[in-house]
C-alpha cells in the first residue's frame, strides 16, 4: 500500500476517534438530575445490551474466518473493533435521541454498579478508541 493511502486511513481513524468523542462528550453534564435508585433501574437494561453489543461486535466479525476469509486477512479483525466502538455509542445516542437517559446518566450508573469513577470510564473509552484507530493504521500498514 502506499504512503499516501496510508495517511488517508490514519486521518481518517483518527477523525473517527474525535467524531465518536464529540458524540459521546456532547451528551455528558455535570451530574444527571435522577436519583440513584431511578439511574439503577432505568440503566439496568442498557447496561446489558451495551454490553452484548460491544461483546457481540468482536466475536461475530472474527467469525468470519471460520468461513473461508484467508488467515492474513485482517478486515474482519478491523471490522471487528470498529463495531465495538460504534455500537455502543450508536445505541446510547439512539436511547437519549428517543427521549431515554444520557450518557452521563450511563455513566454514573457505571459509578453506581461497578464502582468506577466517571473520569475513569471516559478514560477508557477514549485509550479503547486510540488503540482501535491506531490498530486501523497498522493493518492499513500490512496490506
Amino acid at each position: 500500500m502506499e504512503l499516501q493511502q496510508v495517511l488517508i486511513i490514519a486521518v481518517v481513524s483518527f477523525v473517527g476517534v474525535a467524531v465518536l468523542s464529540f458524540v459521546a462528550r456532547r451528551q455528558i453534564k455535570d451530574r444527571p438530575s435522577a436519583s440513584d435508585e431511578e439511574i439503577l433501574e432505568r440503566n439496568a437494561t442498557a447496561y446489558k445490551i451495551t454490553s452484548w453489543l460491544f461483546i457481540g461486535s468482536l466475536l461475530a466479525p472474527v467469525s468470519f474466518y471460520f468461513f473461508g476469509v484467508d488467515d492474513n486477512s485482517a478486515w474482519p479483525a478491523v471490522m471487528a473493533l470498529l463495531l465495538s466502538s460504534i455500537l455502543p455509542i450508536a445505541y446510547l445516542s439512539w436511547r437519549k435521541l428517543r427521549g431515554g437517559p444520557d450518557l452521563d446518566e450511563f455513566l454514573r450508573y457505571g459509578e453506581l454498579k461497578d464502582g468506577w469513577p466517571r473520569k475513569w470510564q471516559i478514560a477508557i473509552f477514549y485509550l479503547w478508541l486510540a488503540f482501535v484507530a491506531g490498530a486501523v493504521v497498522v493493518v492499513a500498514l500490512m496490506d
